[in-house]
This record gives C-alpha cells, structure tokens and sequence, in this order.
C-alpha cells in the first residue's frame, strides 16, 4: 500500500507533470506529423511553468495549511504541559560533518522552535520522533537527539523514538510515552493538519505548535479579503524555483492526508 502512495503521489506531483509534458514534446518532436501537438505541449508546459514559478499558488496552497494554527507566542501561558514531542523530517547520518548540516532546514526549524519552546516551559521533557531513513545509519530520532544535547539540553530531558516510519507511527509510538498526558506538537506548520488529525484519531491530548512558518510573515492572519487579494497580485513576480518547491511541498501534504484519510488514520 505504501509503495502505492508513493508511485501515484510520484506520478501526479507538479513537477512529474511537468516532466512528463517535456517528454512527450520531445517524443512529437520526432515525429514529422504531429507538429500541432507539439505545439500544444509547448504551450501548457509554458502555461504551467509561469503559473507555477511566477504566480503566489503557492503561498496560497501552504498558507491553506498553516492558516488554522497560530505560531504559540508564549507557551508557558497554558500551564504545566509535561512534554514536546518533535516529529522529524530529514537528515544525514554523516561523521564528517557537523549535526546542523546533517540534519535538513526543516528538522532544524522544528528542533530549534522545541528548544524555544522548553526554555519558557518548566519540566517539560522533550520527544524527538524518527527512526532510520537509510540502511546502515543511526535513526533521525539520534541524530536530533544528538541535536539538542549541542543546544545544551539536558540529556535526562530527551527521549528518542526511533522506531517509526511515517506521520502516523510518529505519534502512535510516541503515545506509549506521553501516554494521556498533553503535549505540544512541534511539526512544519503545513504538516500540522495532518499531525493534527492523526493525533486526535488516537485520542492523544495535542497542542499544535508550529514551526518552519512560511507564509504567516507575509500574509498574516486576519487580513480582509481585500487586503490578501492585494498581497497576492502584488507578489507575482519573475520566475523562482521557490515557489515550485512550495506546490511540491503542499502537493504532498494534501496528498498525504487524503491518504490517511483513506486508510482511516485521520
């Protein structure tokens, strides 16, 4: 079923779209006969690669997403809350190099917004979640682990769960940890629907704490529809790989949460 995920997620993305009608250009290219639908090809794949590197579509598609849950100003404001779980993303078991450049922007992002978060926190323990990405190298849960401890955290403070795979194995093997008690979940902020969702499907008491926050600085909450109409024209701007990064990344989201949804995990 996971191999399924993947193979229609990888098949339907906005970059394999894109590929794909390059592709079939050149195909048509080789043919004497269908110069008019190459002509076609020509025109959409010119048509999309404005609209996605030039338009804000993909601000608009993550700021969906990260909409619902505001950045948490002052966490000790919620009381006692006795741990914060960090869900990982990506890194690179690499000797050679330093654990900030081992672990990826938004590993970092997350790890970074738990250590803010467990300064203003007391007695909070934190929960780094992840297990190994590639054969032969230690789980990313060490890895962040190894993290915080750089950052000056406590090791008696950290525990590492290192045995999941995905989103869903995240939280149900952090939930014999924290078991009933409340927690602040640290995760991007677009990947927090689906954390979300996940959660309270296993009745786990979470508290959406978003990191790696990319749309909220310029379009922030609470503007009227006239004012984010105005943001958004005003951001069309010359061609940037940015911006297909953006629709890749909340492509997947979607994705991953109507598949979760499928398989009754949200």
């Amino acid at each position: 079923m996971i191999l399924l995920k993947h193979i229609f997620e990888t098949c339907t993305s906005p970059t394999s779209i894109l590929t794909i009608i390059v592709l079939v250009a050149v195909w048509l290219n080789c043919r004497s006969k269908s110069r008019r639908s190459l002509r076609v090809c020509l025109v959409l794949s010119a048509v999309l690669q404005l609209m996605f590197l030039s338009t804000p579509l993909g601000e608009i598609l993550i700021g969906s997403l990260e909409q619902p849950y505001q950045p948490l100003l002052e966490p000790e404001t919620l009381g006692p809350v006795p741990w914060i779980v960090v869900l990982s993303a990506y890194g690179l078991d690499h000797p050679g190099t330093p654990i900030t450049s081992n672990l990826s922007e938004e590993t970092l992002y997350r790890l970074v917004e738990a250590v803010r978060v467990y300064r203003r926190v007391p007695k909070a323990r934190i929960v780094v979640s992840g297990g190994v990405l590639r054969e032969g190298e230690k789980p990313i849960a060490d890895q962040m682990a190894d993290f915080l401890l750089s950052m000056g955290i406590p090791r008696q403070d950290i525990l590492a769960e290192a045995e999941s795979k995905d989103t869903y194995q995240n939280l149900l093997n952090t939930q014999k940890l924290v078991r009933s008690d409340p927690f602040l979940l640290v995760t991007s902020a677009y990947h927090l629907r689906r954390a979300m969702g996940v959660s309270q499907r296993l009745g786990m008491k979470a508290i959406a704490c978003p990191a790696y926050i990319q749309t909220l600085q310029h379009h922030p909450s609470g503007l009227s529809w006239w004012e984010w109409s105005r943001d958004m024209l005003l951001s069309v701007s010359l061609p940037s790989p940015g911006r297909l990064t953006l629709i890749q990344r909340a492509f997947h989201e979607y994705a991953g949460y109507r598949w979760y949804e499928y398989q009754g995990r949200i």
